[in-house]
């Protein structure tokens, strides 16, 4: 899967295991204290929801940059 086609945790998830060799995704995969910290890390993200502004007019954004 391209990088572009990635949209959401679980494509990361699903690259990571495709892609990365066994050490390398356990070290990506683990974590902290029995895997509280990722499973907090999971819940707490699942918490926000994300939206993605489309068609917003930036021909102009130069000119608010400092």
């Amino acid at each position: 899967m391209p990088l572009k086609n990635i949209v959401a945790l679980p494509d990361f998830e699903w690259a990571a295991r495709k892609f990365l060799n066994t050490t390398a995704y356990t070290y990506y995969r683990n974590g902290a204290a029995g895997e509280w910290s990722y499973r907090n890390n999971l819940e707490v993200f699942s918490r926000y929801r994300l939206r993605p502004r489309t068609f917003v007019d930036i021909t102009n954004i130069e000119a608010t940059l400092p």
